[in-house]
């Protein structure tokens, strides 16, 4: 609850990885319209100072501990209105095969996907059926706006949102 009693929202399980083409220190700068609730690893002033590796190795460069992405949650004192008419209706039953053809339609490698599925297929398979959402990436730049130098080729955002749905 915020101070208003009212829920907050928490974003659960973004995460960031990286695969630069040799080993490259990066510098990644996340700002949230909200709190850090968790981090892993944790960043020094909201800042993570990392080494990169081909696989998608991350170095921590001040504790030299090996990850394989960044992971943070944070609160959200808005919520994420579900726009019905981009939404999917998805039953419990559904639940894996839909998050597997989400991923492919993001090009998720088979790491990213697993991450991905493991944890967001309980949740699913809770409810009879689901609403759920792809956000734009403009929207989830938004609530977390995220700065990496050097700049990489290519950034993939994927912000799922999703409720119980009644009665569809």
């Amino acid at each position: 609850m915020d101070g208003k009693g009212s829920p907050q929202l928490v974003v659960r399980k973004p995460v960031i990885y990286f695969y630069p083409p040799e080993k490259t220190e990066i510098s990644v700068r996340v700002d949230i319209a909200g709190r850090f609730v968790a981090q892993y690893p944790k960043s020094k002033d909201g800042v993570w100072d990392i080494v990169a590796l081909p696989d998608g190795t991350l170095l921590d460069k001040r504790t030299e501990r090996k990850y394989g992405y960044l992971f943070w949650e944070g609160t959200n004192d808005n919520s994420f209105e579900i726009d019905e008419s981009k939404a999917f209706c998805v039953s419990a039953k559904q639940a894996e095969d839909f998050l597997e053809e989400a991923c492919a339609s993001f090009a998720l490698n088979e790491k990213e996907k697993t991450d991905f599925i493991s944890y967001w297929l309980p949740y699913l398979e809770r409810n009879d059926l689901s609403l759920v959402q792809f956000l734009e990436t403009n929207t989830y730049e938004e609530y977390a706006r995220m700065t990496i130098q050097p700049t990489p080729d290519t950034v993939v955002r994927m912000f799922m949102v999703f409720r119980k749905a009644h009665g569809m």
